[in-house]
């Protein structure tokens, strides 16, 4: 998918509803060379993920640049540019973006 300008407040209010379209995503095979703006735990999850800079991949990315083996609770919702996410356990679903 194309790089979006979430700056844009059209894009921005789209991608946080999913009008992007979303994944439902388990213990499956990750997901690799999509990106997400948010994941939503629907039972108890474990994911890993790496995070994407803004606004171009050459960006530096500040603060972690990874999630590994992070423990979400059911109902929890985070937010960032999330790649080749990876459910260790549990079901969320990652909305695009």
């Amino acid at each position: 998918m194309k790089h979006k300008d979430y700056f844009n407040g059209a894009n921005q209010g789209l991608a946080s509803f999913g009008q992007f379209g979303l994944r439902v995503l388990n213990a499956e095979p990750s997901i690799e060379n999509e990106t997400f703006v948010a994941i939503q735990v629907l039972t108890d999850a474990v994911i890993t993920s790496k995070l994407k800079p803004y606004p171009t991949p050459d960006s530096e990315i500040i603060g972690d640049a990874e999630l590994t083996s992070l423990a979400l609770t059911a109902g929890t919702i985070i937010y960032g540019r999330f790649y080749d996410v990876d459910v260790e356990s549990g079901k969320v679903i990652a909305y695009k973006g």
